[in-house]
């Protein structure tokens, strides 16, 4: 399973938000909603940013989150590209 996914997991619990009530705040069906959540459905990066948005989160955030200490600092130094 992909980091960003559990980190999204996260934000969306910390909002209270149902997958309801993120589809209309993204324009998604309930129902891919869902299935990115499970891990059924991948997004596109428009669609990653929108569910960021809608659960309170920005997406860079969800990014780093899942970076290791040394990916980032990496990262940062030039040494390695997205």
């Amino acid at each position: 399973m992909q980091h960003w996914l559990n980190a999204l997991r996260v934000a969306k619990a910390r909002s209270g938000l149902s997958y309801r009530q993120i589809a209309k705040k993204t324009g998604m069906s309930r129902s891919k909603v869902g299935r990115v959540f499970s891990g059924e459905k991948s997004v596109t990066l428009k669609e990653f940013g929108a569910i960021c948005h809608a659960v309170g989160v920005k997406p860079e955030t969800v990014v780093i989150s899942t970076m290791s200490e040394s990916a980032i600092r990496a990262y940062l130094d030039g040494n390695e590209s997205c």
